[in-house]
């Protein structure tokens, strides 16, 4: 996926909070296969998901291995699509690991514990049904913390203990470097990095966090810094904001006093050892916030309004929509309180105006549809019109596909690139693994109306039937 900025509306959460959460969403772990299904595999797929979906409910299908998760009377399992139960459905809750490696369980009586796809028992059922709020964490890398009579320590998937159950304070593993741990107090005020041995390599600070691979981010007290996995200072802690860039380098933010006594917020980039690479851009109101983007370009937020420069600081487009959304090298969008997007080239020419958008915090991919004389379309990560307005509606159910309505009610399954793969009718459409979808609408017989549900896929096969 390509990483982006973007802003929300403004709200009680400051603008600069917001500009610097880097945001990359995580793929759609219930499915995943490496490749795509011929037309024969589907059907017989979907045949067997329909014949599971009659003898149990259904939490979540595990694609890349032909699983369910499967419930009855509450009770929760596993089972293959063609019904051969795996883990047997006594357990009060039941998720899984990705990629599906280890099953969480939790069993009345017992507590947490982890099952692998066989069925066998891989990690006792011994910690508290905190782990659906704590006792046991989620794995990262390969490894978990864990509690133990009121200690912490640090597990892996086989259940072996990697760093013993001695601490008080809960443990996060770092993986900017290997074997390395956090360990933050209760108010996360109070930070130290930590190898596996119990060595510190550094603390106490305030707070410290992945920047990347090898680098992190370590706040003293309100001003922040960066670090080397192994406690080497390279940028100490003297800004108040500081995030890596797409090409390495590093945007940062500052607040000096002027001689007059006004408090001037100054926005700038340096390179990856610390030195100035563009200047420092300055917000002298007290409303004005700056942010600087791909390609060199800064945007300053002033009055519920923002504008576009180039790195010398000439005005590409002058103060007008609110809030910036996203922009590649040659392609900028903003969008109003209202989220009406226009997209500019770098030279400030309007390209495209639509009259809305989804809200952008509900978007989970790397386009967005987009409304223009009440149809709907798709602008791509690019920000190019993929899909022409021309939709009721319009939104997109996966990393390739969207579900979009006709004008005569018929709702259909399209590609990015605008391509018609099934049509309804159907009143909805959510995917549950690669290719395929489930459907469901309401039709009328013979005066009576009846509810049908079903399956289809990307080659436009259903199993949809009368309930």
């Amino acid at each position: 996926m390509t990483l982006r900025y973007k802003i929300a509306p403004r709200s009680k959460v400051s603008l600069r909070q917001i500009l610097l959460i880097l945001l990359a969403f995580a793929p759609l772990f219930a499915c995943g296969q490496s490749r795509p299904m011929t037309k024969a595999q589907s059907k017989a797929k979907m045949e067997a998901m329909e014949k599971l979906e009659k003898q149990y409910g259904i939490s979540y299908y595990i694609d890349a291995y032909d699983l369910a998760i499967v419930f009855k009377d509450e009770h929760y399992g596993v089972a293959t699509l063609d019904g051969r139960i795996v883990i047997p459905l006594e357990f009060g809750y039941a998720s899984y690991e990705y990629p599906a490696d280890l099953f969480v369980l939790f069993k009345e009586g017992a507590g947490v514990g982890f099952m692998d796809r066989q069925g066998n028992v891989v990690i006792p059922f011994e910690f508290s049904s905190e782990y659906l709020g704590v006792g046991v964490d989620y794995f990262n890398n390969g490894l978990m913390c864990a509690e133990r009579n009121g200690k912490y320590g640090i597990i892996d998937k086989s259940g072996q203990v990697i760093v013993p159950y001695v601490y008080d304070w809960r443990i996060n593993i770092c993986t900017a470097g290997e074997k390395l741990m956090y360990l933050s107090s209760e108010s996360f005020d109070t930070t130290y990095l930590l190898r596996f041995n119990g060595d510190t390599v550094m603390g106490p600070m305030t707070n410290i966090y992945m920047a990347k691979k090898g680098l992190l981010y370590v706040r003293k007290d309100t001003l922040v810094g960066l670090y080397s996995t192994d406690g080497k200072e390279i940028i100490p802690p003297q800004y108040d904001e500081m995030q890596l860039m797409e090409d390495g380098k590093i945007m940062v933010h500052r607040k000096r006093r002027a001689e007059n006594g006004e408090m001037i917020s100054e926005t700038g980039v340096l390179d990856s050892k610390g030195r100035i690479s563009a200047p420092f851009v300055e917000s002298r109101q007290e409303e004005e916030e700056t942010l600087v983007l791909k390609a060199g370009l800064v945007v300053k937020y002033r009055d519920n309004l923002c504008e576009v420069l180039d790195q010398k600081g000439k005005v590409i487009i002058p103060y007008r929509e609110g809030y910036y959304y996203n922009n590649t090298k040659d392609r900028i969008a903003l969008m109003d309180d209202n989220y009406a997007m226009n997209i500019y080239d770098i030279g400030g020419r309007l390209l495209e105006h639509f009259e809305g958008t989804y809200s952008i915090d509900e978007s989970e991919y790397d386009g967005i549809p987009v409304s223009r004389d009440g149809k709907w379309g798709y602008v791509d990560k690019d920000l190019n019109l993929a899909i022409k307005p021309i939709y009721k509606e319009l939104y997109q159910i996966d990393n390739e596909h969207c579900s979009a309505l006709l004008d005569d009610g018929q709702r259909v399954l399209i590609d990015l690139k605008g391509n018609i793969l099934t049509k309804g009718p159907y009143d909805s459409l959510y995917q549950v693994c690669d290719g395929i979808y489930h459907a469901d609408t309401y039709v009328t017989r013979n005066g009576k109306k009846e509810y049908i549900s079903g399956f289809v896929d990307i080659y436009g096969q259903t199993t949809l039937k009368i309930r």
